[in-house]
Order: C-alpha cells, then sequence, then structure tokens
C-alpha cells in the first residue's frame, strides 16, 4: 500500500447506549470533502499523522466528550475507560 492518505476516527458510547458524536483526526488542515459544505459536521482535528496522540486525546476530552456528556447528564463526575 503506498497511499498515504489516512484519517483516525474517535468512537465513543456511553454504558446507557447513547453515542458520543464521532471525531476525525486527518492530515489535511482542510481537507476538500468540506469545501462542499458551510459547517464541518463534525469534529475535526489534522495532525501530520493522523493519529490520536496525547494532545489530540485531550482536545477530544475537552471539545467533544464533556460538552456531550454536560449536555445530557449534567456537571457530575464520570469514568472514561479508553482502550
Amino acid at each position: 500500500m503506498t497511499d498515504k492518505v489516512r484519517i483516525t476516527l474517535m468512537i465513543c458510547t456511553s454504558a446507557a447506549g447513547r453515542r458520543v458524536p464521532i471525531a476525525v483526526v486527518g492530515k489535511s488542515k482542510k481537507p476538500e470533502c468540506f469545501n462542499l459544505v458551510d459547517k464541518v459536521p463534525l469534529p475535526y482535528v489534522n495532525q501530520s499523522n493522523a493519529w490520536f496522540t496525547a494532545e489530540i486525546t485531550v482536545w477530544w476530552i475537552n471539545n467533544v466528550f464533556w460538552p456531550f456528556h454536560c449536555g445530557k447528564y449534567g456537571d457530575v463526575p464520570c469514568i472514561l475507560v479508553l482502550d
């Protein structure tokens, strides 16, 4: 495989079965597919190799997971298990 176009998805659900919005890590700062829409339909961040690094994981927790959790359950503690 010589093509180096990659994306990584963060997929998460709660124990109750509620789906957290999917987050995408890609290599491009502004992918061409987003030119077709006015607003990006899902959380997206770029990184040189499209991996979830520690910094990207902190971004995901602060900008995707925690707002979802607070919206559904309020500002209460939760347990997050990552694999």
